[in-house]
């Protein structure tokens, strides 16, 4: 029950700050934030965990910044929306099914 009323406070989340301090988005940390059109990780996140932002229905555009190395698999899976990315030149691994 605690997760399903968490679950739907986030769902009107329309962008994500990150902090200079984060590293590692975590495994699903934003999976299937439907108000979310575009995204900037900015180059202090070295890596984006698997299925971090699959399903954010009206996801747009994408920017990774140069820093970030690795893309988890479905990273961006089911963005139906998502027709534009901007890759970092410093990724060295991509994931299976990343988009």
């Amino acid at each position: 029950m605690a997760y399903f009323l968490f679950y739907k406070k986030i769902q009107n989340i329309t962008q994500i700050k990150f902090p200079k301090t984060l590293e590692t988005i975590e495994y699903n940390s934003f999976c299937g934030l439907t108000n979310l059109s575009s995204l900037t990780i900015p180059g202090n996140v070295k890596e984006i965990g698997s299925c971090s932002f699959q399903n954010c229905g009206n996801l747009e555009s994408v920017v990774i910044e140069d820093g970030v190395e690795k893309l988890g698999g479905y990273v961006f899976n089911d963005n139906i929306n998502l027709d534009e990315i901007e890759l970092g030149k410093t990724i060295l691994e991509i994931d299976g099914v990343a988009f």
